[in-house]
């Protein structure tokens, strides 16, 4: 019995392991993985951060968002917050490398590349003032909804799963550029510790083979929160009822969006009304018509009283008959 209780304690133990990754770990391995970007010096009126940093798992946003829908003050609760050498948030400089600080162990974390207005969010040592003054649900209602900020959807590369006793290292290099209103980033150049230099745009017999856990995993899940679905949403649940969002915390932009749909609904609203109103008068307009109906239709009480005293008569007659010899 005993023997029988430490193979499936053992058993449980494998699976529970197997679990901690999505991948083999006896076959693959995680190569650490650190951002360079080239670029962002011609960004001009835009600053480059990165968002949330440390990275974050996307549960906490979603919990988040579902808690508000109950109270406005809810709360946002982020593992990042007891890292205490990180802002929440990172300014991208141009050539300097940074961690990604993502990691498939566990719930998956995820941080994303944004845009933000130089002359609102002035950079002062690496810092803005502005984002540092905010608490950490003023920080996401700002990247979440406010259109003022350029939402790239494009997250920092994870750490790279490849085949044990190959790469423990590398680094990714991406471009950005300005496209309009937008910013694009597109990975150039992976350098793995080993000093091999690879192409990702480009397959060669050569490269290192990298495995993608998540690839059947429908990103957009993992995405939406962070490529402008929230913009203009209502925040809390006093906002679901139609109460305009106070611009106290919100961006310009934000408040502008808010205070539009606020006039949609209110228009919406009134052409409601109005033809409940018309549809009530069509209704009570009806009823006369419909009652005299009903007493046309009504039978004539004189046949009733005619036709019982026929009913009784025969009934009579039956009796007489069958009392006859």
């Amino acid at each position: 019995m005993a023997a029988v209780l430490g193979l499936v304690i053992a058993a449980v133990a494998g699976v529970a392991a197997a679990d901690a990754v999505p991948f083999d770990s006896e076959k693959y391995g995680e190569a650490k993985t650190s951002i360079v970007v080239e670029g962002v010096a011609g960004l001009g009126d835009l600053v480059l951060v990165v968002y949330p940093y440390p990275c974050e798992v996307s549960g906490a946003f979603e919990s988040f968002e579902e808690k508000l829908k109950q109270r406005a003050d809810a709360r946002l609760e982020l593992y990042g917050d007891d890292e205490e050498e990180y802002d929440g948030y990172l300014v991208v400089v141009e050539g300097e490398q940074f961690e990604s600080t993502t990691n498939y162990e566990g719930p998956m974390a995820r941080c994303y590349f944004f845009g933000l207005p130089r002359a609102e969010f002035p950079v002062e040592d690496g810092a803005i003032a502005r984002l540092d003054a905010m608490s950490n649900e003023e920080r996401w209602r700002l990247f979440s909804r406010d259109p003022a900020v350029v939402r790239t959807g494009v997250a920092l590369a994870m750490d790279a799963v490849v085949k044990i006793y190959t790469e423990r290292s590398r680094v990714v290099t991406y471009a950005v550029r300005r496209e309009g209103e937008k910013l694009a980033l597109e990975v150039v150049r992976w350098l793995w510790g080993s000093g091999k230099v690879q192409d990702p745009r480009k397959r060669s017999r050569g490269d290192v083979k990298v495995i993608d856990p998540y690839a059947d995993d429908g990103e957009e899940e993992e995405v939406k929160y962070f490529a402008g679905s929230l913009i203009g949403a209502p925040w809390g649940a006093a906002a679901d009822a139609g109460t305009p969002v106070s611009a106290g915390t919100a961006g310009a932009g934000e408040a502008k969006a808010v205070e539009a749909k606020a006039v949609e609904a209110k228009a919406v609203e009134a052409k409601t009304v109005e033809a409940k109103t018309v549809e009530a008068k069509a209704v009570e307009a009806a009823r006369p018509e419909a009652a005299s109906v009903a007493d046309a239709s009504t039978i004539d009480p004189r046949l009733v009283y005619g036709g019982a005293c026929l009913l009784v008569a025969a009934g009579a007659g039956l009796l007489l008959r069958r009392r006859r010899p």
